[in-house]
Parts: structure tokens; sequence; C-alpha cells
């Protein structure tokens, strides 16, 4: 049972991870200023928000996640030692998405640039 409540934990924190980084994500997207401005003079009761077109996750860099694969050529070596080393924290904590272990490719790409030598 205690194996089971420490597994959900941890699948908790995670994903208040990844909504913590949606949300820092969507407050650094800017608001049009004709939104700001009809914001401040109308009813809070009558405002309906202006129709959005999504961007797609895929094109955003902040939301580009990086395969085990990837990780591996970046590293130069094999997948399997990307997982061992996940495994035994050594890397970059990942991302589980489903049964895949996956990397937000900037952070990856700034944990790199610090673990390289000068």
């Amino acid at each position: 049972m205690p194996r089971t409540l420490a597994r959900q934990r941890a699948v908790e924190e995670r994903q208040i991870e990844l909504l913590e980084a949606i949300l820092e994500e969507l407050r650094a997207r800017p608001i049009a200023p004709s939104v700001v401005a009809s914001a401040a003079t109308a009813d809070p009761a009558t405002v309906t928000p202006p129709p959005t077109t999504p961007t797609p996750r895929a094109t955003a860099p902040a939301s580009r996640l990086l395969t085990t694969h990837e990780v591996a050529d970046r590293l130069a070596c094999d997948a399997r030692t990307v997982r061992r080393w996940a495994r035994l924290g050594q890397l970059l904590r990942p991302i589980k998405v489903g049964n895949r272990l996956r990397w937000r490719a900037a952070e990856f790409d700034e944990w790199l640039e610090r673990r390289r030598p000068a």
C-alpha cells in the first residue's frame, strides 16, 4: 500500500510541475493593448474574451520535448545509457509521458551547457 501512495504522490508532483510550466508559458505571452483597454473600461460581468487562435504545441519552443533517442544523440551515447542515467538521477529529471521519458528541450540545453567544461 505505501508504495502505491508513493507512486501516486510522485505522479501528482510531476503533474503539478507540468501545470506550473504551462502557467509560466501563459504568463509570458503578451496581452494585446486592445484587450487591456477594453478590460479596464468594461463591466466584468459582461466581458467575453476575444477568440484566440491556438498555437500548435509542436512549434512552441518552450513546450518542445526531447525523446530518449534525441537526448542520446546530444550526449553521444546509447538510449539505454540515457535511461539508466535518468533512473540513477545522473541526468536532468525527465518527464514521464505515459510510459516514456521526455525532457524539455530548453531545460536540457541549459543543463548541458552548465555541465560542459569551460
